[in-house]
């Protein structure tokens, strides 16, 4: 600090560790951080209050439709590897 003051404190349990998880807010936030910019916040929304009811779910393959990009260029993830670089510059291979 400026006046010369030093603050310490000790971290016991990293945050979102098993001894100090995030609350469910957090874990909304830190999905939909990563999750919106692939799927867009519409269907990210949608597929996060699917899996937060997951055990209700009768069939779970009713979440693919949910998680598969409809944008090839823009998620190789939804199509097989030898694909991504096809679907993400237009070439072979």
């Amino acid at each position: 600090m400026r006046d010369g003051r030093v603050l310490t404190h000790k971290i016991i349990a990293a945050k979102g560790s098993f001894a100090n998880p995030l609350t469910r807010l957090e874990e909304e936030e830190k999905a939909l951080d990563l999750i919106v910019p692939v799927l867009g916040k519409r269907r990210s929304r949608i597929l996060l209050d699917a899996l937060w009811k997951f055990e209700r779910i009768e069939n779970v393959a009713s979440l693919r439709k949910l998680v598969v990009c409809q944008d090839r260029a823009n998620c190789c993830f939804a199509v097989p590897i030898t694909d991504c670089k096809q679907a993400s510059t237009g070439e072979k291979g």
